[in-house]
């Protein structure tokens, strides 16, 4: 999981999964299957987000953590589930301030759509591919 500073996994009490490879347990992967499908994926917890868009410019944003079986069924499960939402909360509201600023910068007057950053491309595409979409099927969103 993305960790807040001098915080690591292991800390908040989740372990590795067993049998990864030396790569794998040296990366992140995060990635979008369009519309609204996100995921986040390290080497003890994986999130699915679900973004639902209500209108042009709002959405709830459901957070879905998915866990080895051993680990969300196991004894302490409520300390394994605490220990995530802690952590996840940190985060999010770490970067809540973040994207309101991006919000009001791309609603500036003199802003240029394009990638908020040459590592997120995949954001700049989700949103491409959502215009899209509401063009070719009018100002309606899916319900």
């Amino acid at each position: 999981m993305p960790q807040a500073p001098g915080q690591s996994e292991q800390s908040v009490g989740l372990p590795e999964i067993e049998g990864l490879s030396e790569k794998q347990r040296s990366e992140t992967l995060a990635g979008a299957i369009m519309p609204t499908c996100l995921f986040l994926n390290t080497v003890s917890v994986a999130f699915w987000y679900q973004p639902v868009p209500s209108a042009h410019d709002t959405m709830t944003l459901y957070i879905h953590t998915l866990l080895p079986r051993e680990l969300a069924q196991g004894q302490g499960n409520e300390d394994i589930a605490k220990a995530v939402e802690d952590s996840i909360k940190h985060i999010h509201m770490e970067d809540i301030s973040v994207n309101e600023g991006i919000w009001r910068g791309m609603h500036a007057p003199l802003a240029i759509q394009g990638p908020l950053s040459l590592l997120e491309e995949s954001i700049w595409q989700l949103n491409q591919w959502w215009v899209q979409r509401v063009v070719e099927h009018g100002a309606e969103l899916p319900k």
